[in-house]
């Protein structure tokens, strides 16, 4: 899948330590900076007060770099890598009414060398395709585009095989150590769910499960982005898989997407301690006995019963509050917490369809966030 390693700016390039230190869109973001910044050093231009620059608004970094970002979203990150002293801005524009800032990166910063190994396509450094990730998601891409790189591997080896073999935790730690478990759990399901990634359960007892790519499908979505940008085909090599199909090793027993009927969805109401078993989520099933714990604390009985798609739809989207963005597990529980401390104007009965619904989750988050803040500037004022 050719595409998926263009040389191109649109592929960006982000090591993975500096993810792991300030967060994976605060990387991302960080290292399309000093892309710039190098690419006008090495046409040297926008040189100023001994050092070189690189400028844009905040609209002009979405459209043209982060469209699998919102505005706001990149404006908050940029504000925040700011107020943190990771990112200098300054103002070189000739009109003086011009407030577009020029960006570079803090000295200090890249004098850890954490933007040195980035041209490594190893552990050291991953790669974010802009459009693959606009169109499904940033995780998303960043796990297909991983996929393809241990596949590329295996074929090179002289048993070559077109599945890898890993665990969760594997993924995890190894991969995507800016991610918690979670989240690669969960990226793996909706890229399942997407049918763009087949995986396979093992026959042996370990964890790990099989996994590949449905060539078909990324073929339709590649073509797709070339036609909408230009980006390269799909190999030769990759064509022909989608006509031959990728044989199953051996161990394992075929357990894709294609062959999923899919659970009875149910008419009759049950509890959430029925619904566990239609669900592997363990991060959705810790997050739902918490509400589940809280709701009978405040209320002083068991929360109603909901039917099992119901019960699905919460599990699916609990983690997301938009398309782009996404909470972990402590801060949804404090979100629940300030959710049943919440008096609401037109009544509520804390069912969590209602905690679902609307901007109530967004509200909370907001809520939650200023707190860690403040609880954060109240405890740096200490050091």
């Amino acid at each position: 899948m050719s595409f998926l390693y263009i040389e191109d700016p649109k592929l960006i390039r982000v090591s993975s330590s500096l993810a792991v230190e300030v967060g994976l869109k605060q990387a991302i973001i960080l290292s399309q900076v000093h892309f710039w910044v190098n690419h006008n050093r090495g046409k040297n231009r926008n040189f100023r007060d001994g050092y070189f620059w690189c400028y844009n608004t905040y609209q002009d970094w979405w459209s043209n770099d982060f469209p699998f970002l919102t505005t706001k979203t990149v404006k908050n990150i940029i504000t925040e890598l700011e107020k943190k002293g990771l990112l200098v801005i300054g103002n070189y524009n000739k009109m003086r009414n011009d407030r577009t800032k020029w960006y570079r990166i803090d000295e200090s910063l890249l004098q850890r060398g954490l933007f040195n190994n980035q041209n490594s396509i190893e552990h050291s450094a991953f790669y974010v395709p802009v459009y693959l990730a606009a169109q499904i998601g940033l995780n998303e891409a960043l796990f297909i585009n991983r996929l393809y790189y241990w596949l590329k591997v295996n074929r090179s080896m002289e048993n070559s095989s077109d599945w890898v073999n890993k665990s969760h935790e594997d993924w995890q730690k190894y991969d995507f150590p800016f991610l918690s478990l979670v989240t690669v759990k969960r990226t793996i399901k909706k890229l399942e769910a997407m049918d763009l990634i087949i995986s396979s359960k093992s026959k042996s007892i370990c964890r790990k499960k099989w996994y590949s790519i449905n060539y078909k499908n990324l073929f339709i979505l590649a073509n797709s982005l070339k036609d909408q940008n230009g980006l390269t085909n799909v190999s030769k090599r990759d064509d022909q898989k989608i006509k031959m199909g990728s044989p199953l090793p051996n161990n394992i027993t075929k357990n894709n997407s294609e062959n999923k009927k899919g659970r009875e969805s149910g008419s009759l109401p049950i509890t959430f301690k029925q619904f566990i078993e239609y669900t592997d989520d363990i991060g959705a099933i810790e997050v739902v006995e918490h509400y589940m714990e809280t709701y009978k604390d405040n209320r002083d009985q068991e929360h109603p019963r909901l039917k099992i798609d119901q019960w699905r739809s919460v599990v699916d989207n609990l983690f997301i509050l938009d398309i782009y963005d996404e909470v972990d597990e402590r801060t949804l529980m404090d979100m629940i917490d300030k959710h049943f401390m919440t008096t609401y104007k037109d009544g509520c009965d804390y069912n969590i369809l209602h905690f679902m619904s609307g901007d109530i989750r967004k509200h909370r988050y907001f809520e939650v966030s200023e707190a860690y803040n403040k609880y954060a500037d109240h405890d740096n004022s200490f050091d």
